[in-house]
């Protein structure tokens, strides 16, 4: 339910009252952790063979991190018929996460501007589609803002509310089951839009502007604009002009585009203090500019 939890049925054994069954004490165990109680429970039934069935939910976020990613993965969960005896189910699922790359904390956006959310596909499955959630409140509450998703990106609108704990979850699915999720690491900000320059109005020129902060420890803040639909490419260089990071590489509508680097290369690496280069290719235009990380 809008990224919140992870939902299992057992069946009770016929030969005991389901009413005697104690969910508060009911446990889930996946790779050799434990996850008590559940957050929600109830009995369900009688169904048409005239069994009852024990519904409980997990914090999807406590399950998963119990999880190792894999195609076989083994889940059970047990609880007791009260003084009588214990019970148990055993499920094997696939657990694979996608990893988020932006947002992934500390950005600040204007309400309404040009969102680009990344993220790199699992290794071990190929998914369908990927579902893109947004929370408002440090994961407390989830809005879905996109589905069916079958790139590793997309274009949002940053929600028009005010806040500084907004959070990106990416679900990867198959057959329209999750597989699994990744979240943005730290919250990030929305703020109101400013009068010139606001989301609505579209370029009239490119232009990539100097990043923000200048120099940096964190993430930086990479903003450009194009007055037309166009193929993008945005990428970073080190000194010596060999790729640290690509970005950007895909299609893009006329707009203003804010986009945040963490200090990583493509394989998650933080990357030594220095001076480095981004560079952007939007159709015949380019342009570069130097930035500075220090540690």
């Amino acid at each position: 339910s809008n990224g919140n939890w992870i939902e299992c049925n057992m069946g009770i054994p016929m030969e005991f009252d389901p009413m005697l069954f104690v969910g508060d004490g009911a446990f889930l165990v996946a790779n050799d952790d434990t996850l008590t109680p559940p957050v929600r429970w109830e009995i369900l039934g009688p169904d048409s063979s005239g069994g009852y069935w024990a519904h409980l939910k997990w914090d999807r976020e406590a399950v998963q991190n119990m999880l190792v990613e894999g195609q076989n993965v083994e889940i059970m969960v047990a609880g007791e018929i009260q003084d009588i005896n214990w019970i148990r189910g055993i499920d094997y699922i696939t657990a694979i996460n996608p990893k988020m790359n932006h947002p992934n904390g500390g950005e600040v956006f204007d309400q309404g501007e040009n969102l680009i959310v990344m993220w790199e596909p699992p290794e071990l499955i190929t998914p369908d589609t990927y579902t893109v959630f947004f929370s408002p409140d440090d994961g407390v509450t989830w809005t879905e803002m996109a589905s069916g998703i079958i790139t590793q990106s997309v274009i949002v609108e940053v929600p028009d509310m005010e806040t500084e704990q907004a959070l990106i979850r990416v679900f990867a699915l198959k057959n329209g089951d999750p597989l699994g999720y990744d979240t943005s690491d730290e919250v990030f900000t929305i703020k109101p839009a400013t009068g010139a320059g606001v989301p609505d109005d579209v370029p009239v020129v490119f232009a990539l502007k100097q990043n923000w902060p200048n120099p940096f420890m964190g993430t930086t803040m990479l903003h450009f604009d194009i007055p037309k639909d166009v193929d993008v490419k945005f990428e970073i260089f080190d000194v010596r002009g060999r790729l640290v990071k690509s970005l950007i590489d895909r299609a893009l509508p006329a707009g203003r585009y804010d986009i945040g680097w963490d200090g990583r290369d493509h394989q998650g690496h933080r990357v030594a203090s220095g001076v480095y280069y981004y560079r952007i290719q939007a159709g015949q235009w380019n342009d570069t500019k130097a930035m500075v990380v220090v540690r």
